[in-house]
């Protein structure tokens, strides 16, 4: 049997490119958070095939912290869910506070609710610093990729502008045209909450793709597939 094998953030690239983005623009970028951070590119309605390794992107390289990779100041350090909760015990570290159990990046925004101003400003500058260094890479990708839009995909919890941590990470990474080019600031940051299936349909188009040459380009003219 044929098999197609590809990393996740390709799989919703190609989600992307038949149900999405892809619909409206040629050329858009994918920023995956999960427990790092992951990337994937598309030009002219095809897969970038070149590798997109965002989360070793060196953002930070002064103050980061050291990366799997070797490097210091890696996005994936400070700006994918590992990198939060490492964030948060380092935070409530320096203020000589005792690590609450944290194990999800739930649990880290339920800190940054605490009644305890302390912990809840450690809890909170670590999800504004994923902010901060997700903006920064998504500066990286607008300068040397052009993309008319990015599509960045973090959890739910990590996106609700009504709770604190929320809020602080989505006003840190709407400031990414910080770190453009002039040139390239009418680039579209489209924010969108992982799901449970999208990732698996992409990874299920992959091989219509590769395996049967069926594309978005072969089903045009056909009725939409939403």
């Amino acid at each position: 049997m044929p098999v197609v094998v590809e990393n996740d953030a390709n799989a919703y690239a190609a989600y992307e490119l038949w149900f999405g983005t892809g619909l409206e623009v040629p050329r858009f970028a994918i920023v995956l958070i999960r427990e790092g951070v992951g990337g994937s590119l598309v030009v002219g309605h095809q897969l970038f095939d070149g590798p997109m390794e965002l989360g070793n992107l060196s953002v930070l390289p002064e103050k980061g912290r050291a990366c799997d990779c070797g490097s210091i100041g890696c996005l994936e350090t400070t700006g994918g869910i590992h990198g939060i909760l490492e964030g948060v015990a380092k935070n409530l570290q320096a203020k000589n506070l005792e690590m609450p159990g944290v194990d999800s990046v739930e649990s880290a925004a339920e800190l940054a609710e605490s009644p305890d101003s302390d912990i809840a400003d450690a809890a909170g500058k670590a999800f504004k610093d994923a902010g901060y260094a997700n903006a920064k890479g998504i500066g990286i990708i607008v300068n040397f990729a052009r993309p008319q839009k990015v599509v960045l995909y973090a959890p739910p919890v990590m996106l609700d502008t009504g709770k604190s941590a929320g809020a602080k990470f989505v006003a840190e990474v709407n400031k990414f045209r910080s770190y453009c080019h002039t040139v390239y600031e009418d680039c579209e940051l489209i924010i969108k909450p992982l799901r449970p299936y999208d990732g698996a349909h992409g990874a299920a188009l992959l091989p219509l793709e590769r395996c049967f040459e069926i594309t978005t380009a072969t089903v045009a003219d056909e009725e939409p597939l939403r």
